[in-house]
């Protein structure tokens, strides 16, 4: 009897050790399973990673723009006004394409002065500041004008005479007669601008420049000229 306690007594003792190394095994492959908690290094790597910012969307100041506008020149060496406007579409606030037209304001004149021209325009400009832009312009088209000038003239002895290019011939000399020249011709206008913001959607318009002519025949030097010009923006700035 004694030696069978004996070994039920040791049966137990086997069991409990060997379920307590089990229990001991168990719990460190679970503390080797579990995830361990970030080193200071780590969560200073963590914290000066980039972080995604909001997403901004920004317009694109895309519209028309319409410019009525008035331009200080000289017309057969008469100091003249003409009035007009240009407008297009204007693209990121900086390149405009589109197009312009201008007449003599004076339409009464006593010289009988008549001109007009009108074509196709295109602009850059850049800020300089938050208030001001600055670029260039330019226009090319075609126009008419109609000039007035006392001229020499003779009878019929001197017929054919060139009066525009020489003086009067030596026999037949009559008088002088006003006489009217229509002629269409060709023109350029380049010219630098400032742009300076009035409002949202209102700017004053400033340039100045050279108007080119051509195709004039043998008019040129009269309808060519600089000028300046000033007129009121109304659109995106």
């Amino acid at each position: 009897m004694i030696e069978e306690g004996f070994a039920v007594s040791e049966l137990v003792t086997s069991t409990v050790i060997a379920m307590s190394a089990c229990l001991l095994v168990a719990g460190a492959a679970t503390a080797a399973a579990s995830p361990q908690a970030p080193t200071s290094s780590v969560q200073d790597r963590a914290a000066q990673a980039p972080q995604a910012g909001p997403l901004v969307v920004e317009p694109i100041n895309n519209g028309f723009v319409i410019i009525p506008e008035v331009k200080f020149t000289k017309i057969s060496e008469k100091n003249k006004l003409l009035v007009g406007a240009y407008g297009g579409w204007l693209l990121n606030k900086t390149f405009l394409l589109g197009a312009g037209g201008y007449w003599l304001a004076d339409r009464k004149s006593s010289d009988g002065s008549r001109m007009g021209y009108g074509g196709f325009v295109a602009g850059w400009t850049a800020p300089l500041g938050s208030a001001v832009r600055v670029g260039a312009r330019g226009l090319f088209g075609m126009g008419q004008a109609r000039l007035t000038a006392d001229v020499t003239y003779c009878n019929s002895d001197c017929f054919g005479w060139d009066h525009m290019h020489g003086g009067p011939p030596s026999s037949g000399f009559t008088g002088v007669r006003r006489v009217i020249f229509d002629q269409h011709f060709i023109v350029f206008e380049p010219q630098a601008t400032a742009v300076i913001r009035l409002g949202s959607k209102v700017a004053l318009d400033m340039g100045g420049g050279y108007r080119v002519i051509g195709a004039a025949d043998g008019l040129e030097k009269q309808l060519r000229g600089p000028f300046g010009s000033v007129g009121v923006r109304f659109g995106p700035f």
